[in-house]
């Protein structure tokens, strides 16, 4: 149990949470919104939902994978995507996996028959988690190369039928040894076992105005509703982002009408609560509602800031102190 105590402070530095690997400018054809960035072998590619764009990791335009449509080889729209083995794996809104080359070519593609909502390659298997379904399991594993389904785990409670359809979800985080999954409006992280085929529970966060059960188990017949329950009572909940390392854990979070970060130290048992980070050497603090929070492992963890007026995007590979 991680106790997140009310200890608040308006900003922190940028350098007292992370290290900083890579710092680049995406200046030519930078996508309008990045949905997931991630590293692949010597070039990063970025999403924007519609087109995969690729980039130097000095942050040069490479080019773009763009194969939008309904056909053999195409998708809809991109949800997630990852990489391994000299390959893109993507997940397409209406349920579609597709495997491409680097460069873009189809070599595989299959109808999954249910609508999945995040992914991640985890050794030889593809671990995706589920979204918008009525029963079922959270986790299904499939194989990388067959793309066949291997096991299915992690079944949705009543509870989290009120609200798990209304989250776009990204919800894996890895480390050399294992897939954590997290959720939007879950305090609980958990760690997956491919092997006993469950979901442990890793870390519960301990806010002091959490969610209560009565509320979070009601049946809401829109987002806004949802919505104006959580602002009636200020609750706090999380965890739409989650980064981990050997001595702290970072995760955004809700807090009433407020998106925030909480930092837990794992050694000394504290937290801290902040709405911006200060980067160095500059008195303008970034707000965590316009900051690019991108984790999915201590190789791929991106900081991206949108400069509105010129369009320019500022990228920066990190990892968590």
């Amino acid at each position: 149990m991680c106790h997140i105590s009310d200890n608040y402070v308006e900003s922190v530095p940028i350098d007292s949470l992370f290290h900083i690997y890579d710092v680049f400018e995406l200046k030519v054809e930078a996508p309008p919104v990045v949905k997931k960035i991630m590293k692949c072998d010597s070039s990063v590619y970025v999403s924007d939902g519609k087109k995969l764009y690729v980039y130097s990791t000095g942050g040069s335009f490479l080019g773009i994978i763009f194969k939008r449509g309904r056909g053999p080889g195409e998708y809809v729209d991109i949800l997630d995507f990852d990489c391994s083995d000299n390959c893109i794996f993507i997940i397409d809104r209406n349920g579609k996996l597709l495997k491409y080359s680097l460069d873009g070519e189809c070599v595989a593609e299959k109808r999954t028959g249910w609508y999945p909502a995040a992914m991640c390659v985890f050794e030889n298997a593809l671990i995706l988690s589920s979204a918008c379904q009525t029963s079922g399991e959270k986790i299904k594993v499939l194989d990388k190369e067959s793309l066949e389904e291997k096991s299915a785990f992690g079944r949705v409670s009543e509870s989290e039928l009120t609200w798990r359809h209304f989250m776009n979800q990204q919800n894996f985080y890895q480390t050399s040894k294992e897939v954590l999954f997290h959720e939007p409006m879950s305090n609980t992280i958990s760690s997956i076992d491919l092997d006993n085929r469950t979901m442990d529970v890793r870390y519960i966060l301990d806010f002091i105005n959490a969610v209560p059960d009565k509320v979070l188990n009601n049946r809401y017949s829109s987002v806004m509703d949802m919505n104006k329950a959580f602002l009636a009572g200020n609750y706090s909940a999380g965890t739409p982002v989650y980064v981990e390392s050997d001595r702290s854990i970072l995760f955004s979070f809700r807090a009433g009408e407020t998106y925030r970060m909480g930092r837990y130290d794992l050694v000394d048992k504290e937290s801290i609560q902040f709405d911006a980070i200060k980067l160095n050497g500059n008195e303008t603090s970034i707000p965590i509602s316009s900051l690019g929070a991108y984790f999915y492992s201590d190789e791929n963890s991106f900081l991206i800031i949108s400069d509105g007026i010129a369009d320019r995007k500022l990228v920066m590979r990190v990892s968590l102190r």
